[in-house]
């Protein structure tokens, strides 16, 4: 496996910043190495790059690293634990006696390992559409009624009465759009979570013949063929 991670970018092994710190000394092999454990940069978080049983070490990659300066993290097979390649970890990163940024003391990044749950999660509030229970269909009415101060009125529809819906849609003033009095519309009818009779989307549609309690819309009439 190639070496990532010798020291800062642009240097050889052993020219990156060795003692620039306190120096502790480590337990044999639990840096990877026989020694003493150099200048530590901190904890960070990044993500397992590479790592091979075979050859006994792997890459961390980590952008705040590599923001210092430095290229990945040295990964020795002593601190794998059960990790593997694509596991997001946290850890402490110190320079080895090569000058090299080499890991230790790995951790689980609780936040990519934790599944997603309610505690986590934000559930969106439910909008006014999803809280609407069944669509009738498509009718046509007339606007009986609007009331501007109170925001809202009633569309009356013979078709919506034929199938047992004796009271008239309720209009809200977030879809009157221009219509106005007396206006022939075709709507959408709905209930909501109340069961309440609803209309919405709205458009015109010709108004002749059309009446408050009348569905009958006047068409041009269609010519036989004899005449």
């Amino acid at each position: 496996m190639q070496d990532q991670g010798q020291g800062r970018i642009g240097k050889g092994c052993g020219e990156g910043p060795i003692g620039q710190g306190p120096i502790g000394q480590g337990p044999v092999g639990s840096g990877g190495h026989k020694g003493i454990w150099q200048q530590e940069l901190g904890m960070f978080v990044g993500r397992i790059k590479s790592f091979s049983a075979i050859d006994g070490y792997g890459f961390i990659e980590c952008p705040s690293v590599r923001a210092q300066g430095y290229r990945d993290v040295f990964l020795h097979n002593s601190q794998v634990q059960s990790f593997v390649v694509g596991s997001s970890v946290h850890f402490t990163v110190y320079l080895n006696a090569k000058g090299q940024p080499q890991a230790k003391d790995l951790q689980a990044d609780a936040v990519a390992a934790a599944p997603p749950s309610l505690e986590r999660v934000q559930l969106p509030s439910p909008s006014p559409e999803a809280a609407e229970q069944k669509s009738l269909g498509n009718f046509v009415g007339v606007v009986k009624s609007f009331h501007q101060a109170n925001g809202y009125g009633f569309i009356a529809s013979a078709s919506l009465r034929a199938q047992g819906y004796e009271a008239d849609a309720f209009l809200h003033r977030s879809q009157i759009s221009t219509f106005a009095e007396g206006a022939a519309v075709c709507f959408e009818a709905y209930l909501d979570t109340n069961g309440r009779l609803k209309a919405r989307a709205l458009f015109a549609v010709a108004s002749e013949g059309l009446a408050v309690d009348t569905v009958a819309v006047t068409r041009r009439p269609v010519e036989s063929k004899g005449s």
